[in-house]
């Protein structure tokens, strides 16, 4: 159950920032704060990005283990920072780029867009409604889009609601080219 929960958990910072091969956001870089509340647990989790979104990564702060996540060629890679070992798995399918939905996007994800909208940190937000498979289990998840950002999500899986908050944002802020490199010494358990 750990592993599943952890899997969904970066699952959903996958969601909410991604390496692409096109611009996925429309500020150059940024730094986004969030909180993901699960289990009566609150985990805060950081998102960096660079070229608009071509280049990100997520952190998060998993039982004091620290966690980082990063997309790299259809590869999800989770590194546990101190104990020199991670996760590799291929992506189940490409991120969603909420400045380009296509329609093929749309079919595949079952995408609604919502009428109401919601201002989260202060930005006026488009809701979507989609579902998602998260290792083999429909998904139905909630996201609220700003100029690309997912700011808030809400997801339910094998009956554990999961919630990402935006907690703050910083834009156009110089980002650590490091925070994106795949460290060559990891041991890797492959998905």
């Amino acid at each position: 159950m750990k592993q599943r929960l952890l899997l969904a958990l970066a699952f959903l910072m996958t969601v909410g920032m991604m390496h692409a091969q096109e611009k996925t956001y429309n500020n150059k870089s940024g730094v986004l704060k969030t909180k993901v509340t699960t289990m009566g647990m609150e985990i805060p989790s950081t998102s960096y990005w660079d070229d608009y979104g071509m280049k990100a990564v997520g952190l998060a702060d998993q039982g004091g283990a620290q966690v980082r996540t990063i997309v790299k060629d259809d590869v999800q890679y989770l590194i546990i920072e101190t104990t020199g070992k991670g996760v590799k798995q291929a992506l189940p399918s490409k991120p969603i780029n909420y400045l380009n939905l296509t329609d093929e996007v749309i079919d595949q994800y079952q995408i609604l867009q919502l009428d109401e909208k919601k201002t989260i940190l202060g930005h006026e937000c488009i809701g979507y409604n989609m579902i998602m498979e998260v290792q083999e289990q429909k998904v139905n998840v909630t996201v609220w889009v700003w100029e690309g950002i997912a700011l808030k999500m809400d997801q339910e899986v094998e009956g554990q609601k999961i919630e990402m908050e935006a907690t703050s944002l910083e834009l156009d802020v110089p980002i650590d080219e490091k925070l994106f490199i795949i460290p060559d010494d990891i041991e890797w358990m492959e998905m």
